[in-house]
């Protein structure tokens, strides 16, 4: 008996089908799960860039507040929070233009041009005011003319500013001059964030005014204009 005889060489077994290849149902339950991971995944995907999208227009949409200085001669830079000096200055100096320029035939468009410029929280008080001046100014044909100079700042406290304004101020009833000297306006603003209806930084609350003597001045009225 040969060598080979005594020790056959072992003949491999070939794989059955169960284990040479996996199960068909087992390939496509993987592949059904790997698509819905990634079929999740693009969903999340998609909604978070359009919700990034849907930002991106609001923010470009959304009208931003833009600070107008009046009768500024040349551009600058205003930070958020900040109102700048000659801003609050020239907004006192617009308003008393047309709170104290007018006459009887006027007079009614310069104070509503004033009453876009005030503070809601004195606007009942205001209106009541306004009322009863209207009806005296048409009725006495009133005008009055104040000749104003530079605006300044006298105090500040917290949101609040007191601008003072002095000049000549000058009273008629019908042609005739009533009253002429120097005169004074204090006005105290208040810091408020722009809106479309009312796009000024700053409203008014206050108005002192009264007429400048030498030795002092004689505070003729306080309190909402």
């Amino acid at each position: 008996m040969s060598a080979s005889d005594r020790h056959p060489t072992p003949v491999p077994r070939l794989p059955t089908a169960d284990s040479r290849l996996p199960k068909f149902w087992e390939v496509w339950g993987e592949a059904e799960a790997r698509y819905n991971v990634v079929r999740l995944y693009a969903v999340s995907v998609t909604a978070l860039a359009g919700l990034l999208f849907v930002g991106l227009i609001y923010l470009a949409a959304r009208p931003r507040p833009v600070l107008v200085v009046p009768g500024a001669s040349e551009g600058g830079v205003f930070r958020p929070g900040e109102v700048p000096t000659e801003y609050i200055e020239d907004t006192a100096k617009s308003f008393i233009l047309s709170f104290a320029n007018w006459n009887y035939s006027t007079a009614d468009k310069a104070f509503a041009a004033v009453r876009a410029m005030m503070d809601k929280v004195v606007l009942a008080e205001f209106d009541v005011r306004v009322s009863d001046r209207l009806e005296d100014i048409r009725r006495n044909q009133i005008s009055e003319v104040f000749h104003v100079g530079e605006g300044r700042i006298v105090s500040q406290k917290g949101d609040r500013y007191l601008v003072r304004l002095e000049g000549l101020r000058e009273m008629y009833v019908g042609t005739k001059p009533v009253w002429t000297g120097p005169y004074f306006y204090e006005v105290e603003l208040r810091r408020r964030a722009p809106t479309p209806a009312a796009p000024r930084a700053v409203a008014v609350v206050k108005v002192n005014q009264g007429a400048i003597q030498t030795g002092g001045q004689v505070e003729t009225s306080a309190g909402p204009p």
